[in-house]
């Protein structure tokens, strides 16, 4: 179907999610921006997907804790996660929206927060899954680093902006990266305490 001078295209979700993560380039994220379906509602929908899904997998990937059970921690904690996972989202593709506009980004905060969420949903379930394997907390610590490139592409694409001027309007996804990664080591030896 066309509309105006762009192609638009219908991608089911698991094509955009494995594309997203596996071609990840302006071109890539350019291409599954013109699905038709591409929109903030199913964006949030994905987020919350993927939060529960994690928040799931996360509460039996943790060790026991003495009177709780994995089921109570997933029924409660799944939920949380998902709110988690796109209030956050939705902060930082405002903060991110905001710095590439005052740099000249031509795109829609719709368009931003949807190439957001076309790795975020997939990578909060990847993240829980990581868990469940030895050194998974320092696995998801090195993963924050992709989390940060693909935002920076993202931004490139929905703004089409210069390569610097997309790493400082990725600037809040980098922080918290910076904070992951910083963060790590500490929830490494909490964790060992109280397994």
């Amino acid at each position: 179907m066309k509309t105006g001078n762009a192609t638009r295209i219908s991608l089911p979700w698991y094509k955009v999610w494995f594309d997203s993560l596996a071609r990840p380039s302006v071109a890539s994220y350019g291409y599954l921006l013109q699905d038709i379906h591409a929109s903030p509602k199913l964006a949030y929908f994905w987020l919350v997907i993927g939060g529960l899904i994690g928040g799931i997998v996360s509460a039996f990937a943790q060790p026991p804790q003495r009177g709780t059970s994995p089921i109570i921690l997933a029924v409660c904690g799944a939920p949380f996660l998902a709110i988690l996972v796109v209030i956050t989202i939705t902060v930082v593709a405002g903060l991110i929206q905001w710095l590439a506009r005052s740099m000249g980004g031509i795109g829609t905060y719709s368009k931003l927060v949807y190439a957001l969420a076309t790795f975020n949903a997939p990578m909060t379930i990847i993240s829980s899954l990581l868990l469940l394997v030895p050194y998974g907390l320092w696995i998801n610590a090195a993963a924050g680093i992709y989390w940060a490139v693909f935002s920076v592409i993202a931004v490139k694409a929905v703004h089409q902006l210069e390569t610097r001027n997309a790493i400082i309007a990725a600037l809040p996804v980098i922080l918290l990266t910076i904070l992951l990664i910083a963060v790590t080591p500490w929830a490494v030896t909490l964790m060992a305490h109280l397994g």
